[in-house]
């Protein structure tokens, strides 16, 4: 780049959080802050060409992220505004389609922060999230008491769908533990499981997991 007085400035890429424009002197004509999140690394963090410059496709610029996974249509899901800010809820649920993780049920009306974040003192993350059990993204609701996580006991799926964690599809020949006869088949469950005070302690990261979605 040429500088006012004609001689040659040095440039660092402004794809960079310290990014710097300096004179042929030296000196500093402006700083750039710029978030590394907000859209996809540059091909380069090293040039200075300004003209020409080529813009006929996103990748002439940026890395794919997708590894042509998806194509080079990237306009079909993204937009100028942000990296992360996808086209429409009916984009978003398609790109899940040719992931790992297909959407079903309850899991299709779920707001994308609510798995992949930003939480508290977390960053977003797109990228090698675990899904092979329930308990990899949901808090045991029934505090480990029915057995631990991924014990055959405990599976979630013996009760639950993922068309939604109620209603509960139990049914009286499950109740192994002390198998119901006669009246006792029509009691209602909470008049024998009552509440307990002494789960409290226990219920804190139950809540505090909803309270962050």
């Amino acid at each position: 780049m040429w500088s006012a007085n004609g001689k040659v400035a040095r440039v660092r890429s402004i794809f960079r959080p310290d990014t710097m424009l300096l004179s042929s002197s030296g000196t500093s004509i402006s700083t750039f802050q710029f978030s590394r999140s907000a859209f996809p690394a540059p091909l380069s963090e090293v040039f200075s060409r300004f003209k020409p410059v080529a813009h006929a496709a996103c990748t002439a610029c940026h890395k794919d992220p997708h590894q042509n996974r998806y194509g080079q249509d990237c306009q079909s899901c993204h937009g100028v505004e942000g990296w992360l800010v996808l086209k429409g809820v009916a984009a978003q649920r398609a790109f899940h389609e040719k992931t790992r993780y297909p959407l079903r049920g309850a899991h299709a009306e779920v707001a994308c922060k609510s798995c992949h974040g930003p939480f508290p003192g977390i960053r977003a993350t797109f990228k090698g999230l675990a899904f092979d059990s329930c308990t990899s993204c949901h808090v045991d609701a029934h505090l480990s008491q029915l057995g631990k996580p991924r014990e055959a006991a405990a599976a979630c799926e013996r009760c639950h769908t993922v068309q939604g964690f109620r209603p509960v599809r139990y049914e009286v020949q499950d109740h192994v533990s002390w198998p119901l006869r006669g009246a006792h088949e029509a009691v209602a469950c909470f008049l024998c499981h009552r509440a307990n005070p002494k789960l409290e302690p226990r219920a804190v990261l139950v809540r505090a997991w909803i309270g962050q979605r």
